[in-house]
């Protein structure tokens, strides 16, 4: 799980453009599974990588969840019945399926968009800043969610100003600057080493000797 952090218009949410085949690349090339980007049939692509949008709602097509995710299912070989089930109800938004899309909460929309993308088995997931709108219980599902998507051989990145987020749940982080990635490494020893981008515990323990990362490792720790 990769989380890319920078500023706005760092190059963050192009790059995810690029790695999913909406934006072609100004120079160099993608590959995908040893095959160039170019050579994927779109109906294949679709099935390898999935991306969520910053605004979930150009993901949107129909006037209610439940036939969004009725025409992602159309779409697959399988029947995942059972898997949309679990789905709503591991998300929390069962109770949405028969209202329009844009009538939901910015966080209800980002897990309904998810829930349809997720329908697909991606292989590997690109997702532009998956927490904004959401609550802190949201968060936690969303991290019990890609935690358990990489366990089982999914590839997870996403970009994120919630840093926090990112290093209670990241497995890798990178910093882009003007388009390219500055610095990376693992969350302990990324956000330690950067000025700016650090949690909130780091700031106030900048200078001590902490092993901490974020406000719960350390109530964990002092408790």
């Amino acid at each position: 799980m990769y989380a890319l952090l920078g500023g706005n218009g760092s190059g963050k949410s192009t790059l995810l453009k690029v790695l999913c085949g909406i934006h072609k690349a100004q120079q160099g090339k993608v590959w995908i599974d040893n095959k160039p980007l170019k050579s994927w049939k779109r109906q294949d692509l679709v099935g390898k990588v999935g991306y969520l949008p910053q605004n979930p709602k150009l993901f949107f097509l129909h006037d209610t969840v439940k036939k969004e995710l009725e025409e992602t299912m159309s779409q697959s070989t399988e029947s995942p019945t059972e898997l949309v089930e679990s789905l709503l109800n591991m998300l929390d938004i069962s109770h949405l399926i028969h209202k329009h899309p844009y009538d939901l909460s910015g966080g209800e929309l980002q897990k309904a968009a998810l829930a349809c993308i997720l329908l697909r088995k991606p292989d590997i997931l690109l997702l532009d800043e998956p927490t904004k709108g959401l609550d802190p219980v949201s968060k936690n599902q969303l991290a019990d969610i890609l935690k358990e998507l990489c366990r089982n051989g999914t590839t997870v990145l996403f970009t994120t100003h919630d840093v926090e987020f990112a290093a209670a749940n990241a497995s890798r982080c990178g910093m882009m600057f003007d388009g390219k990635i500055t610095s990376e490494g693992d969350p302990s020893v990324f956000f330690k080493g950067n000025f700016f981008y650090t949690t909130m515990i780091q700031r106030l323990l900048r200078g001590k000797n902490s092993t901490c990362l974020t406000v719960e490792e350390a109530c964990r720790q002092w408790s």
